[in-house]
Order: structure tokens, then C-alpha cells, then sequence
């Protein structure tokens, strides 16, 4: 088993005290009264059952309030192309609410179907100043990936099966949130750590999660690198919580108007989209295929491939498309090595990656890798 050094284990304890100033510890005998889902599954003590239940319990419950996301941009480059590192702020609020049952007459489902928002109110640096421009632009990005941000960058569980091989589960006691509406939520915690070899793998990271007792969801949370440096965070500043509701599936998708169609198979999904969907030569260490799609922009009518790679916390949407006008030729009768410029977009602990290829442009978004190099997943792509 992976061993833990001491400084690592400071670093997640200074990092917690820091960015979730808004509870306290408590001891081990809690209780709590009133719970409005009967229905979910309990999150043991010992968080065995935790992937299971989080699984069950994401997007279920109303939820509004106003939260903060940390994401540490780390130093890179070198000589005249070398970046400081920084510590982004963004300030966001998020409504997850019932919509009125006058509006939905026949509801096949008892839940009520969600009105949902995520806004960033004001993007930041800690110890710096962010440029209008910047600001301009991260709002932009913001507003049309609102979907795509709560249901792939909030934490979520995609596979349980695949995140017990990947992670183990160690309880970490109670905690008292004090930001909630209507007085202080009583939390459990829960540290993530990357089992075996999946430890090695590029990007791997360990997770503390805040776990609303009742609701059985997460509420702030916290992403190290392996070493136990911040990657992210979330850290909720006021909120509270409601009854049960269910997402239309439109909202699933970073831009809700997109047409989306899920396959069984990249043969099936090839046909549709017109090309044959290249799949990564390679993968990282404990990831796996979880998801085949489609999807159509329906402005320009650009038809997309989008495969979703998971270890069961951590996420990567691979997108291919073929461009309108193909890119010029390298080659004159020889061999010749092609340049290929990849592009990097960081939003919170989201990265997006771009890079022209051969006719085909591909898109990888999803966690950041370690370094600044181009993710595995899409260096067999483009060589």
C-alpha cells in the first residue's frame, strides 16, 4: 500500500482549516432528526458504502446558495514564456429548485422536475488583480458550459464499480457546517485516496469531501495532487438545501440546446456523425470508456463524437469533429514531421485542450493532468 508522507498529511489538514472556515469538528456520536429522504441509502460510518449512496444522491436534492471555487494555476514554463503561479477565486451561485407542478399537469415521476442556474458572479485572484478582459472572457466560458460544470466539475460519482478499484475510503469524524440557511448542517468527512498503481498514474489526486448528513450529498470539497498540494476546492459560503427533484436530461449537456444521442458501440456512433471516431491509443492508469455520443450543434449542424473516459471521480469528454475546410498539407511527396499546435483553456479544476489534426479537430476537457505537457489521452491522436 502507497504511504502518505507527514508533510502531505499537514498540507491536508492546513488546506481544510483554510478553505472551510465556516464549520467546526464534532465528536462521533451524531444524530439527526427529520430527514426528507427516507428513501436514499445511509452513508455508513466507516464509508463503505459512500461511491454507492453519492451515486444515488447527486442532482436530487433543491439547492440554492453561494459558493466559491479555489483553483491553483501552477508555475510553468521557463525563461521569457515562464507564468507565475496563481490562485483563482471565482464566486458562483447555484439554484436547483422545483418548477411550479402547474407547469408540468402529468408528471410520470412523484419527483418534480428542477429549474436550474449556475452563475459566476464575480471571477478572481487571490493576491492579485484579474484584467477586465480576463474576467470578460472567463464570464463568457462560464455561461455556456453551466451544465457541463455541475454535472462534470461539481463532485460527482460516474462509476461506482470503478472508483471502489480506484480509491480507498478512510472517515475522517463529523463536522458542524455553520453557512447553511436555518442554523448549522451536520456533516460527516471523508478523505479519497488512489489505490495501487492507480496512485502512479498521471493527475492523481486525493480528495476530502463534506458530506451532508442528511441529504447524503457533497457539500464542500477539496482536490491535492498526490503530494498533498491544492489543486481546487469548493467552499460553500451560504446555502440551503430542499425536497427532492429530478433534472431534464437536456440540462446534463454544457450547452442544453446541443442534440445529444448516447450508442452502444463507436461503429454505430461512427455512421452518424459521418468519420470513423478514432479512440486513444492509450489511456491513464485506471481509466476506462463510460459513455458513447452524439451530438449535433444545431446552428452550423456540426456533428460531434464525444467519448467520456471516468476512474470513477475523474472525468475527461473527448470530442472529435471534422473541420469544414481541411488544413493544408506538410507533405510534398516525402515525409516530413507536422507541427501540431494544441491549445490549453483552464476553467477552475477544468481544462480544455484543442488541436487540429489531419482534417479532424479534437477537444479533451475534463481534469487537468499533471505537468504541461499534452494529456495521454490525446497525444495518440495527434502524431
Amino acid at each position: 500500500m502507497r504511504s502518505f508522507s507527514t508533510r502531505s498529511k499537514v498540507c491536508l489538514a492546513a488546506a481544510t482549516a483554510a478553505l472551510c472556515l465556516s464549520g467546526s469538528w464534532l465528536g462521533a456520536q451524531i444524530t439527526v432528526k427529520g430527514s426528507q429522504t427516507a428513501d436514499v441509502e445511509k452513508i455508513t460510518k466507516d464509508g463503505n458504502n459512500l461511491f454507492r449512496v453519492l451515486s444515488q444522491t447527486f442532482d436530487r436534492v433543491a439547492l440554492t446558495g453561494e459558493r466559491y471555487w479555489y483553483s491553483l494555476l501552477p508555475a510553468s514554463g521557463t525563461g521569457s514564456t515562464a507564468q507565475k503561479a496563481r490562485l483563482l477565486r471565482y464566486r458562483e451561485s447555484i439554484s436547483i429548485r422545483p418548477k411550479s407542478l402547474s407547469k408540468l399537469p402529468q408528471l410520470s415521476s412523484p419527483k418534480r422536475r428542477a429549474d436550474f442556474s449556475l452563475t459566476l458572479l464575480e471571477p478572481g485572484e487571490i493576491g492579485a488583480q484579474m484584467s477586465p478582459t480576463e474576467k470578460s472572457l472567463r464570464k463568457a466560458a462560464f455561461r455556456d458550459r453551466s451544465g457541463f460544470l455541475h454535472y462534470q466539475r461539481d463532485f460527482r460519482i460516474q462509476d461506482v464499480e470503478q472508483a471502489s478499484k480506484n480509491y480507498r475510503v478512510v472517515p475522517m469524524g463529523a463536522w458542524l457546517h455553520r453557512r447553511a440557511t436555518g442554523g448549522p448542517r451536520v456533516a460527516r468527512i471523508f478523505d479519497l485516496f488512489p489505490k495501487g498503481e492507480h496512485a502512479k498514474s498521471s493527475g492523481a489526486s486525493i480528495f476530502r469531501l463534506v458530506v451532508d448528513l442528511e441529504h447524503q450529498i457533497v457539500l464542500d470539497w477539496i482536490r491535492f495532487s498526490i503530494e498533498g498540494r491544492l489543486i481546487s476546492a469548493l467552499s460553500y459560503d451560504e446555502f440551503s438545501l430542499g425536497t427532492n427533484v429530478s433534472f431534464d436530461p437536456a440540462t446534463k449537456w454544457w450547452k442544453p440546446w446541443i442534440d445529444v444521442e448516447p450508442y452502444e458501440n463507436t461503429t454505430e456512433a461512427s455512421r452518424k456523425v459521418g468519420f470513423t471516431i478514432a479512440e486513444p491509443g492509450s489511456l491513464p492508469q485506471g481509466f476506462h470508456r463510460l459513455e458513447i455520443r452524439s451530438a449535433k450543434e444545431p446552428i452550423l449542424g456540426t456533428l460531434y463524437s464525444v467519448l467520456i473516459y471516468t476512474d470513477g471521480v475523474r472525468n475527461f469528454f473527448l470530442l472529435q469533429h471534422r473541420n469544414k475546410i481541411s488544413s493544408l498539407s506538410t507533405s510534398n511527396g516525402g515525409t516530413s514531421s507536422e507541427l501540431v499546435t494544441v491549445k490549453r483553456f483552464r476553467m477552475g479544476p477544468v481544462t480544455q485542450y484543442d488541436a487540429e489534426y489531419k482534417g479532424m479537430t479534437y477537444l479533451l476537457l475534463g481534469h487537468e493532468e499533471r505537468g504541461d505537457g499534452v494529456p495521454t489521452l490525446l497525444q495518440s491522436l495527434v502524431r
